[in-house]
């Protein structure tokens, strides 16, 4: 009896082995056939083709030529101010004193609303209290409490001659903004990109830096010099973008990008200063590119803060005239959520600009409505992005439309092209994708089989 149970307990274990192989090839066929609907909903976004860091001409560079104040602070002499001094000490000297430098530039020049895209502090590099190169670290002063130093007050024990450091020497950020080897004579740079972006979008939060050795029990110290000097003053460099229709590029990154899946197409236009709040009545951006034999211009336009409409608009090669796809209005838009048309075939995603990276309008169209209405091939090429200022809202056609253009991706005459990926649709991929799958299926059946006659 115990024999037979035994052998029809096996027999069972191995149906339900083979049962389950065949479920779970179910499920992994579904799940397949699935995925492409599912990445539809955010097409990945990958550089163009075409495009080069060298179309960009919407970035602003300035140069503040001198500090608006600068000093050092010594824990030798902890209540002594240097700041009417022609250099400022950074290092470890004998005595034994820590010598740290505090420097504020005035960035009120640059508008409030610009995105700060790069910038760099330089101090120039006097003489060197002994030989050899040490590293010198920024480090943004505190903001909260804030600490309002004054050029002429500050001290190793004070901020303003009379209010102390919550702890002598300076209350700044303790991870660095930057730091850089100091060895030689000369203009020394740091990046300061992230702080000057807060100090331009909030004034009221710029205190500037204190630069320091990260060794400072090592005896080698420098003295830069100040904006009392009489050449080779504290500068700061901004590139910056101050428009929210700047469409934005650098080197490796391109303005324009471009994703695509089995069921949509998506381009993106990158903007420095952009924010779907701040959305004025007659903001329009636009990406037009042909597939095939057929031009098509997807477009949205803002029709006040937070709201706007979206169309797609279609035409033959050479046509003159546009005609109309679809289209939908919205309304409360928030930054980083999907709005499509009630059909589905067009969407729109908005996301801010912050202090730590750009903001974009990414359009995607359905790629089998492209193909009804002529798209062919997989193939996109003529790829711009635009930007204008003022269009009318009433109308939604491709250009102007009354407004003012601002910027134009790739500039000039050029154009970017992309290739859609090109994974069959079902049931031919289907086949594909789940043809090992298959074969796994039926070796693990045919081994159970085997075994089961083995243990008959």
């Amino acid at each position: 009896m115990d024999s037979v149970f035994e052998k029809q307990m096996v027999m069972i274990v191995k149906v339900a082995i083979v049962k389950k192989s065949a479920l779970c090839l179910i499920f992994l066929i579904l799940l397949v056939s699935i995925l492409p609907g599912a990445l539809a909903t955010d097409p990945a976004l990958g550089d163009l083709s075409g495009t080069s860091s060298s179309d960009w001409d919407s970035l602003t560079t300035t140069t503040i030529t001198s500090s608006s104040a600068d000093s050092y602070m010594s824990s030798k002499n902890p209540n002594t101010n240097y700041g009417g001094t022609t250099s400022m000490d950074v290092g470890y000297g004998a005595s034994p004193k820590i010598r740290r430098a505090i420097v504020k530039f005035d960035l009120t020049s640059i508008p409030s609303y610009a995105y700060v895209d790069l910038s760099k502090v330089s101090l120039y590099a006097g003489t060197f209290y002994q030989s050899g190169g040490f590293t010198v670290s920024v480090h943004r002063v505190q903001q909260s409490p804030e600490r309002a130093w004054t050029e002429a007050g500050v001290t190793w024990n004070t901020y303003d001659g009379t209010n102390s450091w919550t702890t002598v020497g300076g209350d700044f950020n303790s991870t660095a903004t930057d730091q850089i080897s100091v060895s030689s004579s000369g203009y020394k740079n740091w990046t300061v990109t992230y702080d000057v972006r807060n100090f331009v979008q909030t004034p009221s939060t710029n205190y500037g830096w204190i630069f320091k050795s990260t060794a400072e029990a090592s005896s080698y110290a420098v003295a830069f010099y100040t904006k009392e000097a009489t050449s080779n003053k504290p500068k700061i460099y901004v590139t910056y973008i101050s428009s929210p229709y700047d469409i934005i590029g650098k080197t490796g990154v391109n303005g324009l990008q471009a994703g695509s899946d089995s069921d949509s197409l998506a381009i993106a236009i990158r903007l420095g200063n952009f924010a779907v709040s701040s959305m004025t009545s007659g903001d329009k951006y636009e990406i037009n590119f042909t597939i095939g034999a057929e031009d098509f211009s997807l477009m949205f336009v803002a029709t006040g803060s937070s709201e706007g409409k979206l169309k797609l608009c279609y035409k033959d090669n050479g046509a003159t005239t546009w005609n109309d796809g679809d289209s939908s209005t919205f309304s409360s838009m928030s930054s980083g959520t999907r709005y499509q048309s009630s059909s589905g075939n067009i969407a729109v995603k908005l996301t801010d600009s912050t202090t730590s990276s750009y903001g974009y309008i990414k359009l995607e169209a359905k790629r089998s409505y492209l193909t009804s209405l002529g798209a062919t091939g997989y193939s996109v090429t003529n790829i711009v992005g635009r930007t204008y200022q003022g269009s009318s809202t009433s109308t939604l056609l491709p250009g102007p439309q009354g407004g003012t253009k601002i910027d134009r991706c790739p500039s000039g005459t050029s154009t970017a092209s992309y290739t859609m990926i090109t994974v069959p649709e079902f049931p031919l991929g289907m086949i594909i994708l789940a043809a090992p799958l298959i074969v796994i299926y039926f070796s693990i059946r045919k081994l159970c089989q085997s075994n089961m006659k083995f243990g008959q």
